[in-house]
């Protein structure tokens, strides 16, 4: 984390909020307690609220440190292949960024979920992680569409804000539709390798750049 407005020692408030993540991810808003959270992290309920003042600012924390935490990875990936990998290795390389992390860290992808889909979110936080996550998922398409630039695969004068969109929407979807086979409209992700899955997604790129209907 790289702010620290906080009382607590680096240690403990580390573990506050591993304890809190793990407490919203398993049941939800409504139902996480803070008694248990302060059990699990060892710390008094007056230290949690000094430190956080209220649930809904604890749990807006933890949306906000998710998201601030895939961005920094992928902006690495972005940082260490843009110069050395072709633009379509990066494409299909950067849905693998993202299955990484959420593999490596489900309980920030639950807390996303959770924002985005559970009904007793406040209003206030689901609308504050709403604008952090919809800059995280447009700085991925930002970099995208900048990078096929540089290396002269996308037009110059194609729509900007088309293609962000397209860059968007298929790599949030195809993401989530791996993680949640219910919403898969057909691709049967979770019953293929990860190589047949690489495969798709080449197969999805150069859909995408060469488009799909008759020259």
């Amino acid at each position: 984390m790289s702010r620290r407005p906080f009382t607590l020692i680096p240690e403990k408030l580390e573990a506050v909020v591993n304890a809190a993540r793990r407490e919203f991810s398993k049941y939800g808003y409504s139902h996480a307690s803070t008694n248990r959270i302060c059990r699990e992290a060892g710390i008094s309920k007056g230290a949690l609220f000094h430190n956080f003042h209220s649930k809904q600012n604890l749990f807006f924390f933890l949306v906000t440190d998710g998201i601030k935490t895939a961005e920094k990875i992928f902006t690495e990936y972005m940082s260490a292949q843009k110069n050395t990998a072709s633009y379509r290795e990066i494409f299909v390389n950067s849905f693998h960024v993202l299955f990484n992390f959420i593999k490596n860290y489900s309980d920030h992808y639950t807390l996303y979920l959770r924002l985005i889909y559970d009904p007793d979110i406040p209003d206030r936080e689901r609308r504050k992680g709403k604008d952090i996550i919809r800059l995280f998922t447009t700085s991925i398409s930002d970099s995208l569409y900048m990078v096929g630039i540089e290396k002269g695969i996308l037009k110059e004068n194609v729509d900007e804000g088309l293609v962000r969109f397209l860059f968007n929407t298929v790599i949030t979807r195809f993401v989530e539709i791996y993680f949640f086979p219910l919403r898969d409209p057909g691709l049967n992700l979770r019953k293929k390798s990860m190589e047949e899955i690489s495969k798709l997604i080449f197969m999805l790129y150069d859909t995408l750049i060469e488009g799909i209907g008759k020259s």
